[in-house]
């Protein structure tokens, strides 16, 4: 009977399915990462919906009350156009009446000094009345001398002289009444001139305050014409723009809703993305364990060789009671103040950095591919780490991030894979591993190890290679 030769198989196929599902895997962690960032963000944009719609209304609110306050400025500008015009012609009709009052005035001025004039003829007239009653007056005693002379045919022409003596006091009383009277109104007169002449000066003073009144209220007539004009392009403007704010704050809440709807497809594609890429790595995963991946198996062989090495470590330094149950399985975790990232302190991490650190710095050295060695708990916490990644922290967010991650809390979603099938002999994982915010990604493959000190499930011990 004649038996075909086994024929072996092609372990450059598996490598390169292996090589395949990674770079899927990657695909899809990136994809993943580009939908969830626009989730997040969108999610943010969600969270500032109403903020938003809150602020187009009240614009849209304040775009109304310019518009009201503009057509209430337009017809306050043009009510104060036409009492500008009922004043200005006014203020004409004033000036018009008080140049006439300045023409009576001056008129007057001109009749008192006409008058002033004829007082003093008047005045010249009674002293010449005056002179004659000195005269008369002397003549009546000379003619009651010459009477006494006479005796009894004198005794009449001395009564009449004695008359025309009498006559002639009188006379001369009323000339010093008059001229006294005279004086005086010519003093008055005069001041009054004076006052006239004055307010004649003062009146056209006033006369020019009244034209360049007149000339102001012209130039504010004008400014408020150009307000007016203004305030009637400032209105149309406004209600274009209040038109345009109506349409925008349409626009926002229409594409608020589609955000809403591209929400809910991009949780739905990120889903997908995300069973896929479980998908894939489930693939990777039946690959290694196949046995046929050569270029993977070997970091499965380093990463059993370290967890039973760490093992060991662990049991033989709690048989000799240099190290608790309690010490090793605290998950009681303290946050060490100012950290950011955020680091914690528990009861194992300095034994961890004082013995488990140079065990995980052998692995590291050993293979240029090995790009991380950690044993991580149950939680996602790194008690410790390889040297390079367990620096002293700066403040430095970026340089925490990428270089101080001993005492951080990692846990994702193929860590929490690899925690649930603690059971299996290990688990193989391929994703995009980002040191920091900061840093670019790369592919990296991942061999998980269930960790078990005295029977009691731990964590996993964990390495990280490029593939």
């Amino acid at each position: 009977m004649q038996h075909d030769a086994i024929s072996v198989p092609d372990t450059e196929i598996f490598d390169s399915i292996s090589r395949n599902c990674g770079a899927t895997v990657t695909e899809c962690s990136n994809v993943a990462g580009i939908v969830s960032d626009v989730m997040r963000k969108s999610r943010q944009l969600q969270e500032k919906r109403t903020y938003l719609e809150d602020i187009a209304r009240m614009l849209e609110s304040e775009q109304a009350q310019v518009g009201n306050a503009t057509d209430e400025a337009r017809l306050l500008s043009e009510q104060a156009h036409k009492q500008l015009k009922a004043g200005a012609a006014t203020i004409t009709d004033s000036i018009d009446e008080f140049n006439d009052l300045i023409d009576l005035i001056v008129d007057m001025g001109n009749k008192i000094n006409g008058f002033a004039a004829a007082m003093d003829q008047v005045m010249r007239t009674s002293q010449s009345i005056d002179t004659i009653a000195r005269s008369t007056n002397m003549l009546a005693l000379n003619a009651a001398i010459e009477a006494e002379r006479a005796g009894a045919a004198g005794a009449t022409f001395a009564v009449v002289a004695a008359e025309v003596k009498n006559l002639a006091q009188d006379t001369r009383v009323a000339t010093d009444e008059i001229t006294r009277t005279m004086q005086s109104l010519g003093s008055e007169a005069s001041q009054f001139v004076e006052q006239v002449e004055e307010g004649i000066a003062k009146s056209e003073t006033a006369k020019q305050a009244f034209q360049k009144i007149d000339n102001t209220i012209s130039e504010v007539s004008e400014i408020v014409s150009m307000v007016d004009r203004q305030a009637d392009d400032i209105a149309q403007s406004t209600s274009s723009v209040q038109l345009n704010t109506g349409k925008v704050c349409e626009n926002l809440f229409a594409f608020m809703g589609d955000v809403d709807a591209n929400v809910d497809q991009l949780s739905g594609a990120l889903d997908k993305v995300n069973n896929l890429e479980m998908i894939t790595n489930d693939m990777f995963d039946s690959v290694v364990h196949s046995g046929l991946s050569v270029v993977d198996n070997v970091y499965v062989d380093m990463a059993k060789a370290g967890m039973t090495q760490v093992q060991q470590l662990i049991e033989n330094t709690m048989r000799d009671g240099l190290l608790s149950e309690e010490q090793v399985f605290d998950r009681d975790y303290q946050e060490i103040a100012g950290s950011n990232p955020p680091r914690f302190n528990n009861r194992f991490n300095d034994f961890a950095d004082q013995h488990l650190q140079p065990v995980l710095d052998d692995i590291h050295r050993s293979d240029d591919r090995i790009i991380s060695v950690v044993c991580s708990n149950q939680d996602g916490y790194l008690p410790t780490h390889i040297s390079e990644r367990a620096r002293m922290p700066n403040g430095n967010v970026k340089h925490d991030s990428e270089f101080c991650r001993n005492r951080r809390i990692l846990m994702d979603a193929i860590t929490g894979k690899a925690v649930e099938q603690k059971d299996r002999e290990y688990m193989a994982a391929a994703y995009r591993f980002m040191a920091s915010e900061a840093t670019e990604f790369q592919v990296v493959k991942n061999i998980f190890v269930p960790l078990y000190f005295d029977g009691k499930y731990w964590g996993n011990f964990e390495i990280a290679y490029t593939g």
